[in-house]
């Protein structure tokens, strides 16, 4: 029975003082006993050893002095078992006893984050050196928020399969998150590979997604190819500016000829761009300047276009920038307002607080905002004297997910990701 859930019996631990006590510990960020070190009593110093030799099966209790695992949980499709060494009467403080219990009870209930995605991504047949692209959607089946701490790709392989934005995020109950990967083949031939998603997620700390992918031989025509991922401009002082370049390559076997470079929609005038039509050889490249002029506070993400006669069409660039008051003033902006959100996250009301830091009053103004952008609720637009003030949001009318407070004062914005569970 223990084999079929993955846990198999080692040895019988030999361990303890004159009074017969010996301590068992939790495991860093465990669901059930991240930050448990307690004392039991083990009658004749005697305690068994296990190990988890399942895929699904994760230890969670250990003896302090002994390398030794005492407790271990399992998922074998929609049940989960725990499997413990010892009788948790062993453990001699009552209310810790009965938290632990109490954990393992929720744990086995399924209250925490659960993990769910494909177990196999596969992408179309791509040209060597251009990408292709697949989504993973990620699903939260828990009943708290899943929180995904990075995403490995098998180093082997790290420069053809790829994450395209961010590797670290938070997902609410009962909802998803659509991953981006990228497969770019060197040569014409077939990838097999893997991403491992770490995250908090109860059923699998780890989920691995396998990856395949067919290289295919490259045909004639230029390839566009950019030295950077994004430009980012930061906290520029309005009035002055910052450049940042980047260079254009043609990997191709044809001449790369670009017909225009440019700042979409209405941020268009706060950037220039050295040169925007020219020809690049076969195997060469050519560096791009770009500079950011901001006439007034703003926060801006847009792309770079660059229109050509690339194989696959025109390609675009991330830009993000912000503005400010002054270069000079930046220290003293960061510092003019704090806010802060307890709980978070939270089922039905949490508390907003904010500080303001100087010597004078301000004309603060704090709104809820969605993911979209959208303005929920408008919580506070009045002036403040400096000091700390708070407000109680209710989520009577939010709907689960993220949401973001937004603080505004003298051309200075603050912002807090908040998360609604439901």
């Amino acid at each position: 029975m223990l084999n079929y859930v993955g846990v198999q019996f080692i040895k019988q631990v030999f361990q303890g003082v004159g009074d017969g006590k010996i301590n068992i510990i939790g495991y860093k960020d465990d669901p059930i006993s991240n930050g448990f070190d307690q004392p039991c009593t083990l009658i004749n110093y005697l305690a068994p050893g296990l190990k988890a030799t399942g895929s699904t099966a994760v230890p969670f209790l250990r003896f302090k002095n002994v390398d030794s695992v005492v407790a271990i949980r399992s998922t074998l499709g929609d049940t989960k078992i725990i499997v413990m060494g010892l009788n948790p009467m062993a453990i001699t403080n009552t209310y810790e006893r009965n938290s632990l219990v109490n954990k393992c009870l929720q744990w086995l209930q399924g209250v925490g984050p659960a993990i769910s995605c494909a177990e196999n991504l596969s992408f179309t047949s791509t040209e060597a050196g251009q990408t292709s692209e697949k989504t993973l959607t990620i699903e939260n089946k828990g009943k708290s928020p899943l929180t995904v701490t990075d995403i490995e790709v098998e180093y082997e392989f790290s420069t053809n399969f790829m994450v395209k934005g961010n590797k670290s995020f938070t997902i609410p109950a009962n909802s998803t998150y659509d991953l981006i990967l990228q497969f770019k083949p060197s040569y014409a031939i077939q990838y097999d590979s893997w991403i491992r998603i770490y995250s908090n997620a109860e059923n699998a700390p780890i989920k691995q997604v396998n990856v395949t992918g067919i290289g295919k031989q490259a045909t004639a025509g230029p390839v566009i190819s950019l030295s950077v991922q994004n430009l980012s401009f930061s906290n520029v002082g309005v009035g002055s500016s910052d450049s940042k370049t980047f260079r254009i390559n043609n990997t191709g076997n044809q001449e790369l000829n670009v017909t225009n470079i440019t700042v979409p929609g209405a941020y268009a005038p706060l950037f220039t761009i050295d040169q925007t039509a020219f020809t690049v050889a076969a195997g060469a490249n050519k560096t791009v300047t770009v500079t950011f002029n901001p006439t007034e506070v703003v926060s801006i993400e847009t792309n770079l276009t660059i229109t050509s006669n690339n194989k696959s069409g025109a390609v675009q660039l991330p830009i993000t920038a912000n503005a400010i008051v002054g270069v000079e003033d930046a220290l003293q902006a960061s510092q003019m307002l704090n806010v802060n959100a307890v709980p978070n996250p939270f089922t039905e009301n949490s508390r907003i607080e904010f500080t303001l830091n100087g010597d004078m009053s301000r004309q603060v103004a704090i709104s809820v905002i969605d993911a979209a952008g959208r303005t929920v609720k408008q919580v506070s637009d009045k002036t403040f004297e400096p000091g700390t003030y708070t407000f109680d949001l209710n989520s009577s009318n939010l709907s689960s997910g993220t949401y973001y407070i937004v603080a505004k004062t003298n051309g200075y914005t603050e912002q807090l990701q908040i998360v609604v569970v439901k």
